[in-house]
């Protein structure tokens, strides 16, 4: 009789847990759920609003979340610095307008990964897609997981969409004809330094610019971000590049991170190019 039961039990144990085969459709959870993935206002300039799809508006303020759909809109000498939770950074320029079209992620430890400025790497599987309506906007996108079907595209007027890697920035001109360009190499906003004149003032614009980039690499580099002052002369946006790059090495050093170049730019009147 006990022989008997026991082997009742084995048969029972097999009806409950059969053999997987190639016929037996994967489990639900077999693939992570893809949502919402997080979008925070790193840096915020000026007049930045975020609407929404109901075209309700909202003045964006630092560290603020960006929902799906909606569009962040910077006036003149504002800007913002966007950074998505899968690594990737998007600094919207003055005058511009960008929509977030789509950002869904897989789940991930974000405990264990750190702050999303640092990531050397997506994370985990995501979605991302923006559309640029207006002006101008640069950013960089982390080595993606293509393998799992990670993908970041950005749309704009007349040029359709494109996938991006790296380093990227689109220009929508008051024509809407499009320029986009992308690269895997690191960021060179700029061409030879020039001599500047201490009484030559520098554009909202420029020091936004200049700010957007020493604070990227702060960032990366466990410092908090700087706020941009309202006015500031070439000379100054020079002597600031310098001691920035300087106190950013001596923190990278202390955290066992290689040094980083500062960018070269140019200060003339001319303005910074990006």
């Amino acid at each position: 009789m006990k022989t008997r039961i026991i082997f009742f039990g084995l048969i029972l144990a097999g009806c409950s847990s059969p053999t997987p085969s190639a016929n037996t459709p994967p489990a639900a959870n077999s693939v992570a759920q893809l949502t919402p993935g997080q979008i925070k206002a790193l840096i915020v300039v000026g007049d930045v609003r975020a609407i929404d799809a109901t075209n309700k508006s909202r003045a964006l303020q630092k560290d603020d979340i960006i929902a799906q759909g909606e569009t962040i809109v910077a006036g003149p000498d504002s800007g913002a610095t966007l950074v998505f939770s899968n690594g990737a950074t998007a600094r919207v320029k003055e005058n511009s307008q960008v929509q977030v079209i789509r950002f869904l992620q897989a789940p991930f430890d974000a405990a264990k990964e750190g702050s999303f400025i640092r990531l050397a790497r997506d994370p985990s599987r995501s979605e991302v897609d923006l559309k640029v309506r207006a002006g101008s906007v640069m950013g960089e996108v982390k080595q993606l997981n293509k393998g799992e079907g990670s993908y970041f595209r950005i749309s704009s007027p007349d040029q359709g969409t494109r996938d991006v890697d790296g380093i990227f920035s689109i220009t929508v001109p008051p024509t809407n004809a499009p320029q986009i360009s992308t690269t895997n190499g690191a960021i060179q906003p700029g061409t030879t330094t020039t001599t500047a004149s201490a009484s030559t003032q520098a554009t909202q614009a420029q020091i936004l610019e200049l700010f957007y980039i020493i604070n990227t690499d702060r960032a990366k580099s466990g410092l908090p971000p700087i706020p941009p002052p309202t006015n500031m002369s070439a000379l100054d946006m020079q002597a600031l590049l310098t001691r920035s790059y300087q106190i950013i090495n001596t923190a990278r050093a202390q955290n066992g991170l290689p040094p980083v170049a500062p960018p070269t730019m140019n200060f003339s009147t001319a303005g910074l190019r990006g």
